[in-house]
């Protein structure tokens, strides 16, 4: 659920995303820098959570330009947050049960 989604994966879902929205405005080196930022700050993330920022975005009516990376962290951080503080409370009740078997 934590996972961190590659590169590739990454790429993928980014690429795909791109087709819906005209990127005319920068040229092909310009595009492959603005991926190498946005897989640098979402490589954290889980290809989940990614995806589904994605395919929000893509979804909405109101988006007409290919995603800020800001608005996809928007999209993604509660729901990672919640996933992190769900992980570290299991982790508790791991610990609590370890200790309860000693």
């Amino acid at each position: 659920m934590l996972k961190p989604a590659t590169p590739k994966d990454i790429l993928v879902i980014l690429g795909n995303l791109r087709l819906h929205f005209n990127t005319n405005l920068m040229n092909q080196k310009e595009f492959e820098l603005l991926l190498t930022d946005y897989i640098e700050e979402l490589a954290i993330y889980p290809i989940d959570l990614i995806y589904e920022a994605c395919r929000t975005y893509r979804k909405d009516p109101q988006s007409v330009f290919f995603p800020k990376l800001g608005q996809l962290l928007g999209l993604m951080s509660d729901k990672c947050y919640k996933r992190r503080w769900e992980l570290q409370k299991l982790y508790k009740l791991l610990e609590v049960s370890e200790d309860e078997l000693v």
